[in-house]
């Protein structure tokens, strides 16, 4: 049993793998990873703190390295799910680092609301929606295409969207192509890249119907008293 959230739960993914689970309330500003089928907590990002959001979609990619969310604002978020390394000893003495330990000083002293705002990890990329797209539900997926890795999004503009993602160096991610759902273009469909977009995604979906079927996970939306979890960190 795996105690996500507070809220009631709005979105959940599952990896390639079925290894880690993404899980996202109504409220959208928090979006959770956990193992499986341990339940216990790995990661916790940041999507937004003034205005809440209806997910629509969370994805990981093929090696499970980084996760997007969509959703009915103007922007995806896309994050990395690596295990920060140490510094080096130099570095511990930099100014930043005076102010991170400053920082993680005050957060104990600080409500439980307030101190998760500054302890939770932010978007490593994000990707802005077509202004046709706005207002349009859509869901999306990462892949590597060619061996680099695609954010890819369908959206009920009737418009399909791929996205160029710099997994060394994050940032807003590039619009590369965008061709309409009802009436195929052949430079994207008939092509061996277009091929390999809807390949990818057919295996995306099979692997993600495997998760679901072979995961017995339990979800609640409200905290218990699991040792993992702590109930009063529990903020969405």
């Amino acid at each position: 049993m795996i105690p996500a959230h507070d809220s009631p739960l709005s979105a959940i993914a599952f990896d390639w793998h079925g290894s880690k689970l993404a899980t996202a309330s109504e409220k959208g500003t928090v979006i959770r990873v956990f193992s499986v089928p341990q339940g216990k907590r790995l990661f916790e990002f940041r999507r937004g703190i003034k205005r809440n959001a209806t997910i629509y979609s969370l994805s990981f990619s093929p090696d499970a390295l980084f996760l997007s969310a969509s959703s009915n604002l103007e922007t995806i978020h896309i994050f990395r799910l690596d295990i920060p390394r140490e510094r080096p000893q130099e570095d511990n003495q930099s100014w930043m680092s005076y102010f991170n330990k400053a920082v993680q000083s005050a957060v104990t002293y600080l409500p439980t609301q307030a101190s998760e705002v500054l302890t939770q990890d932010r978007a490593f990329a994000t990707v802005n929606v077509p202004n046709s797209a706005l207002n349009h539900r859509n869901i999306c997926a990462l892949n590597y295409i060619q061996k680099n890795l695609r954010l890819l999004m369908a959206s009920a503009d009737g418009y399909f969207y791929m996205f160029e993602v710099n997994v060394n160096e994050g940032g807003i991610c590039k619009l590369l192509t965008q061709s309409s759902i009802h009436v195929p273009s052949p430079n994207i469909f008939n092509n061996s890249l277009g091929k390999e977009v809807v390949s990818n995604l057919n295996n995306h979906q099979i692997s993600a119907d495997n998760s679901l079927a072979n995961n017995s996970c339990n979800l609640q939306s409200l905290p218990d008293n699991s040792s993992d979890i702590n109930k009063n960190n529990e903020s969405d």
